[in-house]
This record gives structure tokens, sequence and C-alpha cells, in this order.
């Protein structure tokens, strides 16, 4: 019994309690070539402090790239029932096509990872097609 007890006491104890409490994108929805100010809100519920918080954006599955910056954030520590900002510059593709994108984010505190989904949306660049008919004249009364 004491043999259970001292390895419960060396393995980490997995944290779900730091993730993502919401995010903002500015703008929300991109054209292709778009740039977007991405803000993440990081919460740590535990009642422990929260060390080595790194942040990760999975971009191998979107079109999206980062601008100026990487794909990951370290946010160092977070107190316990506290909140950090990640903030992330993002550019659609110029080859993007229209949809709803996952992307996952990748928190790692106390040497424990977890992953989370947000989305960002691409929509296509409006086109305004004019067609005349060589037929018909239009006269104006004057």
């Amino acid at each position: 019994m004491l043999f259970l007890l001292i390895i419960a006491m060396v393995l980490p104890f997995a944290s779900a309690q730091v993730a993502v409490k919401y995010f903002n994108a500015a703008p929300g929805v991109l054209l292709p070539g778009e740039e977007t100010n991405l803000t993440l809100l990081i919460e740590n519920a535990e009642d422990t402090d929260a060390e080595g918080v790194l942040v990760a954006l999975d971009l191998t599955q979107a079109p999206f790239v980062p601008v100026w910056s990487s794909s990951e954030k370290a946010l160092g520590e977070i107190d316990d029932h506290e909140q950090e900002r990640a903030h992330f510059v993002l550019k659609a593709l110029p080859t993007a096509e229209p949809g709803t994108y996952k992307i996952p984010v990748i928190i790692t505190a106390n040497n424990i990872s977890k992953t989370s989904l947000i989305s960002l949306e691409v929509q296509a660049q409006a086109q305004l097609e004019v067609l005349l008919d060589e037929s018909s004249d239009l006269v104006l009364d004057q």
C-alpha cells in the first residue's frame, strides 16, 4: 500500500483546467489574403499555479500563416484562477477556399499538453458580372 502511495505522489497529476476560455478574431471573417488579429484568453482554473505555459496553433491543416511571429507563444506562469492573453496575427493564404476551418490550439502547462479547437471563416470575394444585350438600344425621351 505504501508503494502505491509513493507512485501517486511522484507521477504528475494530469490537469485539464488550463484551457482557452474564449477567443476573438478581428476581423472575424476573412477574405483570401487578409489578416486577422487573434486573441486567446487562457484561463488557469486550478488551485495551483500553471508553470511553463506554452500556446501553439496547429496550422498544418488550415490555410493560414502567422505574420510577424511564430505560431507559438510562451506565457510563462499563470497564477491559480488567473488568465493571460495570447495574441497572434494570422493571414489567410491567397489560395484559401471559402469555408470554416478548425484550428487546434495546443496548450502545455506543467509539462502536460491539452488540445482545444477554435475556428476561423474564409469567405469568397464577391464578383459582379454585368452582361449587356447588344440587340436592344436604350432610348431616353427628352
